[in-house]
């Protein structure tokens, strides 16, 4: 499934722009992208803002920082290189948080396609 926020229904929706709100270490985010684009912000007040954002409203608050100089990232205040265990964690965090049932459901949905495609080819003897 190609992902991407102008791919149509379903797989849009499992996109990093898709309005699905989640909440980490006591901040609410609007979206994934939304708190992908905060960690280029030191100040724990602008990240709280910019998790608000979504979509490309969120992708362009971001934008001009140059946070790959120096490969690091923030979290509420704290510095976080990009290739660090640390900044995995965070990310394994929000993906854990940021459950929502349509999602799940689409992926359910696909894997099942999937699975019967892949049924239906093992049948015929096309694969």
């Amino acid at each position: 499934m190609d992902i991407g926020s102008g791919t149509g229904y379903p797989s849009a929706t499992l996109s990093n722009f898709s309005p699905h709100g989640f909440t980490i270490d006591g901040i609410e985010c609007a979206s994934m992208e939304g708190f992908l684009q905060s960690l280029k912000f030191q100040d724990p007040q602008m990240q709280k803002h910019v998790c608000t954002l979504v979509g490309k409203k969120a992708k362009f608050k971001g934008k001009k920082k140059k946070w790959w100089k120096t490969q690091t990232l923030y979290w509420q205040g704290q510095p976080i290189p990009r290739n660090s265990e640390e900044y995995q964690d965070l990310l394994d965090l929000s993906n854990k948080h940021n459950t929502n049932q349509e999602m799940n459901r689409i992926i359910y949905d696909f894997e099942d396609n999937t699975k019967t495609t892949e049924n239906y080819f093992e049948q015929k003897g096309d694969h």
